[in-house]
C-alpha cells in the first residue's frame, strides 16, 4: 500500500516574488517508515506559466550519495503544466525505517518566478535549505512511500497556527515516540478564514487562499488520511474591522453552521475528525489597529462553548490561556504577538493533544 509519508499545502505566494531558475532546493524529510518503492506530487496551483523541471535526485544518505533520479514517463525532465499539480513515476527507492529522505531539485520557469508554495516556521518534519521567509518550499508537495506498515496519515487543517508547524510537528513526533507510527499531512494556511477567502488590505491577501469551507472536501478528505485535527475559525475574528471589512465578521450561528459542514464532510467520508477550541486572541494588531473586541471574544465564547458538544473535541483553549486573564495567550505559549504560538508552546501543545488523540481511540 502507499502511504503519505509527508504532505505540505501551497497557496499563492505572488507577493514573495520568488526567483527559482538556478537555485537548488534540498528538502530533508524525518519520516518514520520503511519501503521500497516512492513518487513525489509537484505543484504548479498557483502560476501561469509552465514549471520546468530539470531534475530531481533523491536519496537517504548526506550529499545525496547513491541517489536516485525521479521521473515523468520514464523521462528526467519534464513540466508540470500551469495550475497543475501531478505525481511522478513510481521509483525503486529502498527506504529504511525513521531514515531521513533527502531531496535536491532544479526547477525554473520562463519569467523566473513562482507562486504556488508554502512557507512555514518548523523544520521539525521538513527542513529546507532555502530561507527566503522562514522555511520555504516549491515545487513538491507531497512524498508518498510504498510500504507494507500500518502507519496513519494524519491531517491538520486550519490557518497559520497550524501552517507554523510548530504543535502539528510537535503532535506527529509525540504520536510516533508513543508506538502509533503516524506521518505528517499540513493542510494549513497563513490567513485562511473558515467563512471568506482572502480580501482586504494585506499585501498577503492572495496568499489567504479560499475560505477554508471552499477547500476542505480537495485539500483534506479527498485526499484521504486516517485523521482529521481542525484549528480554523480564529482568522474569522482576528481580520474583520482590521485587515478585513468588519462586515465579514461572522455572527456565532453562521461560524457554527459553517463548522458542521465539516463535521459532516469528514463523517460522510468516515474520517474520525478531532476539532480544537479556539485559543484567545487579546492585545494583538492587524495592519497597526487592534484586532480583539468584546464582540469578537463573546463569538469566540460561544463557539468554543458550542464545539466542546461536539465529539472528539480537544479544549487547547483552557490549556493555552492565561490563567489570569482568559481573553490572551499565556506567555509560554505566546510568540509575541499575542495570536501566534511560540516554538516551546506549540511543541508542548502537540505532547497533549498527541496523548488526548491517544486516549480518544481513534486510530
Amino acid at each position: 500500500m502507499k502511504k503519505i509519508i509527508w504532505h505540505q499545502v501551497f497557496s499563492n505566494y505572488q507577493v514573495l516574488n520568488f526567483s527559482p531558475n538556478g537555485r537548488k532546493l534540498r528538502l530533508r524529510i524525518k519520516q518514520p517508515l520503511s519501503g521500497q518503492r516512492l513518487a513525489l506530487e509537484l505543484c504548479n496551483r498557483y502560476d501561469s506559466f509552465d514549471l520546468n523541471v530539470e531534475s530531481i535526485k533523491i536519496s537517504s544518505n548526506p550529499g545525496n550519495q547513491q541517489s536516485s533520479v525521479i521521473t515523468l514517463d520514464n523521462r528526467p525532465q519534464f513540466i508540470v503544466p500551469a495550475g497543475s499539480t501531478l505525481w511522478t513515476d513510481d521509483i525503486d527507492f529502498s527506504v529504511t525505517k525513521g531514515a531521513d529522505i533527502l531531496i535536491e531539485a532544479l526547477f525554473s520557469n520562463e519569467i523566473n518566478r513562482v507562486s504556488s508554495s508554502a512557507n512555514l516556521l518548523s523544520d521539525q518534519v521538513v527542513h529546507s535549505n532555502i530561507r527566503e521567509t522562514n522555511n520555504f518550499i516549491f515545487g513538491i508537495t507531497s512524498v508518498a512511500l510504498e510500504t507494507k506498515v500500518d502507519a496513519k496519515v494524519i491531517a491538520f487543517f486550519g490557518d497559520s497556527l497550524t501552517n507554523q508547524g510548530y504543535f502539528s510537528d510537535s503532535v506527529i513526533d509525540n504520536l510516533n515516540k508513543r508506538g502509533l507510527i503516524a506521518t505528517s499531512f499540513n493542510a494549513g494556511i497563513s490567513g485562511n478564514r473558515l467563512t471568506h477567502a482572502g480580501s482586504g488590505i494585506s499585501r498577503w491577501k492572495d496568499s489567504f487562499g479560499v475560505a477554508g469551507i471552499d477547500r476542505f472536501q480537495a485539500d483534506v478528505v479527498d485526499q484521504k488520511p486516517d485523521l482529521i485535527v481542525s484549528l480554523i475559525g480564529l482568522n474569522d475574528l482576528f481580520h474583520p474591522g482590521t485587515g478585513s471589512p468588519l462586515s465579514e465578521l461572522p455572527i456565532k450561528e453562521e461560524l457554527i453552521q459553517q463548522y458542521k459542514v465539516l463535521i459532516n464532510l469528514a463523517k460522510k467520508a468516515d474520517i474520525p475528525f478531532v476539532p480544537l477550541t479556539l485559543p484567545p486572541f487579546n492585545y494583538s494588531y492587524n495592519q497597526g489597529k487592534p484586532s480583539w473586541t468584546e464582540e469578537k471574544e463573546a463569538i469566540r465564547t460561544a463557539f468554543n462553548q458550542w464545539i466542546m458538544t461536539q465529539a472528539n473535541t480537544i479544549d487547547i483553549n483552557d490549556m493555552v490561556r492565561d490563567p489570569s486573564d482568559k481573553t490572551k495567550l499565556a506567555s509560554a505559549f505566546d510568540s509575541g504577538d499575542h495570536l501566534h504560538f511560540s516554538q516551546t508552546g506549540g511543541e508542548i501543545l502537540g505532547k497533549t493533544v498527541a496523548e488526548k488523540i491517544l486516549c480518544l481511540s481513534l486510530l
